[in-house]
């Protein structure tokens, strides 16, 4: 037998009914009693969005990075693959290659802000005062990559390799030369590359916190040069 509660059960509407808004009827008929009990009234669920974390491709590449640079320091450059690496972070190759089609592609960003760098100090017009801003310039690049620095300047495996080897030696000895102008005998290049390192070496050790020792670090590596003072303005008309 077929049951209709709703003919069984009726709901007259009252004069006042007909008078009242439509939506205070549609609320009365929704608590309507019946011999089951009230009426139940179906409310959908609130919303609440889910926190999401944008993952971007910059991230990707740098997580990439970091894995590479890992792999580099345990095994060597020329002992890790792309699949090699990409089995260590859990990718595809392929998912690899999208972002780096090669290892040599892991460390061409860093190795062409320093060419930037050198090409904004043409050999022919450095002078004294302008060392100090390509040390200044040159230290930036190290605090921003300094994973980076640290490899490419202990991996001897890369000075022998046929693309990246020419092209190290190129920045290498473009940097020398200009702070070793204008003499450029062997003991101006000794002070060079003492100064290279007075930057580098202090970058790459953990307890110092060389993005506030950036002044500290510059006198340091003009002190190896022997050149002059870091600021410009001061009253002998040098860096101070």
């Amino acid at each position: 037998m077929r049951r209709t509660f709703a003919r069984r059960h009726p709901r007259v509407l009252s004069p006042s009914d007909a008078e009242a808004p439509l939506g205070n009827t549609l609320d009365s008929l929704a608590t309507t009693q019946s011999p089951l009990g009230p009426k139940p009234v179906w409310c959908p669920p609130k919303y609440t969005p889910r926190a999401t974390v944008a993952v971007t491709s910059e991230d990707t590449r740098e997580s990439i990075l970091g894995a590479a640079l890992e792999a580099f320091g345990d095994q060597g450059f020329a002992a890790v693959s792309i699949r090699n690496l990409a089995s260590r972070l859990g990718i595809s190759s392929a998912a690899l290659y999208y972002h780096f089609p090669s290892k040599l592609a892991l460390l061409e960003p860093y190795l062409d802000e320093v060419a930037a760098l050198l090409a904004r100090f043409p050999p022919a017009e450095m002078t004294e005062a302008r060392k100090p801003e390509l040390l200044a310039g040159y230290l930036d690049i190290v605090l921003g990559s300094p994973d980076v620095a640290d490899l490419v300047g202990r991996e001897r495996a890369l000075d022998g390799h046929p693309e990246l080897g020419p092209r190290m030696t190129e920045l290498v000895e473009g940097t020398l030369a200009r702070l070793a102008a204008p003499g450029g005998d062997d003991a101006a290049r000794v002070r060079a590359t003492a100064a290279i390192g007075a930057l580098r070496r202090p970058v790459l050790r953990p307890e110092i916190d060389a993005t506030r020792q950036t002044e500290e670090l510059l006198d340091a590596a003009l002190a190896a040069r022997g050149g002059a003072d870091l600021h410009p303005g001061s009253s002998d008309g040098g860096w101070c």
